[in-house]
């Protein structure tokens, strides 16, 4: 990946820099207009200026003659920043690596898990490229990881009389990418569990409530469907939350309140009329028992005019009833609109 791959590159830019600096180092005890031979001491000792030099970090640095004899080897002190780099716990790295290892080894093949070779091995090997191209760098896997190798010539009067060969510490980079991975799964880690909270936290404060109105809305229904002949229907009241939930909860409460008065006074106006209308049958009642009882004429005429009188009532009252019913209806269907009091007050004033 990127990240890999940048700190790749500068890992690589450093052993670089560091392998030139070291053979200018070797170039600089060299003797002028003589002749030198790294094998067998001639004009400097590979082994003391080895000892003089103090590497920054955990790589090793080899000298080879131009035969790709090696001479000498400096194994690099520990870097404590390195350590703390690398020593870094990857708990979760580790975990995930050993998952996959066990899955892709039945697909792995024979030649990935061959042994890789010794580095001086390795070094060894580019002697001569380095001796005939310069610089040279090229990257080897090992069981521990991947190491890094820089060589580059020695150079005395123009010609190349030996090589610097250095080697990173095997798997020094992928010790980095384990430890930025490591960073990167925590923060993830971290990132779930906050959400997973404060999905809990939103269902208890915004599903619970909800599921509370549904309910109480779902009882009215079986109520009406004759499931349920319970009290009435308590809407729960979240008035005192400031958003969406507490408006829906303050509308239903007044449907529901503006439901229980429209019964209410439906109630109270059967009640009105089936007293009002007891009243002109009781008289009926009354008229046609002494009718039927009256020898006289004049008695019967009088009581057929009683009679008369509480039908023609009873017509105006049936009459009234549904007007007023009609009206209450129309006044539900129609839809409220503003209008000029004054002006209808003085259209009245006209006709009366």
């Amino acid at each position: 990946n990127s990240s890999r791959d940048g700190l790749a590159v500068q890992r690589v830019s450093g052993l670089v820099t560091e392998g030139e600096l070291v053979a200018d180092v070797f170039e600089a005890h060299l003797p002028k207009g003589a002749p030198v031979s790294l094998a067998s001491g001639d004009g400097i000792d590979v082994a003391e200026v080895l000892a003089g030099l103090s590497l920054r970090d955990n790589s090793d640095i080899y000298v080879f003659d131009a035969n790709a004899v090696q001479l000498g080897h400096l194994a690099g002190r520990d870097d404590p920043a390195g350590e703390g780099d690398s020593g870094q716990r990857t708990v979760i790295t580790d975990a995930l690596s050993w998952v996959w290892g066990g899955l892709s080894r039945p697909f792995r093949s024979l030649s990935n898990e061959a042994t890789a070779p010794d580095t001086a091995e390795l070094l060894s090997g580019m002697v001569p490229a380095a001796l005939t191209g310069g610089t040279d760098v090229k990257a080897a896997k090992s069981s521990e990881g991947t190491v890094y190798s820089v060589v580059t010539p020695i150079l005395h009067q123009g010609q190349a009389v030996g090589v610097v060969a250095i080697a990173s510490a095997s798997g020094e980079i992928d010790s980095l990418v384990r430890s930025e991975r490591e960073r990167v799964l925590q923060m993830f880690i971290i990132a779930t569990l906050v959400s997973i909270g404060l999905s809990l936290i939103l269902a208890s404060t915004i599903a619970h409530p909800l599921a509370d109105l549904a309910a109480a809305a779902e009882i009215g229904g079986a109520r009406n469907r004759g499931k349920n002949n319970g009290s009435r229907i308590r809407i729960p009241d979240l008035t005192s939350r400031p958003d969406e939930i507490g408006r829906l909860s303050g509308a239903l409460r007044g449907m529901v309140g503006a439901l229980y008065n429209r019964i209410d006074g439906n109630e109270q106006f059967a009640a009105d009329v089936a007293h009002e209308i007891k009243n002109p049958l009781a008289s009926l009642r009354s008229a046609v028992g002494t009718l039927r009882v009256a020898k006289r004429d004049d008695q019967r005429e009088k009581l057929l005019d009683v009679i008369d009188h509480d039908v023609r009532r009873l017509d105006r009252l049936v009459s009234d009833i549904s007007n007023a019913s009609r009206l209450d209806s129309e006044l539900v269907k129609e839809e409220e609109e503003a209008f000029d009091l004054l002006n209808m007050l003085g259209n009245l004033g006209e006709y009366l």
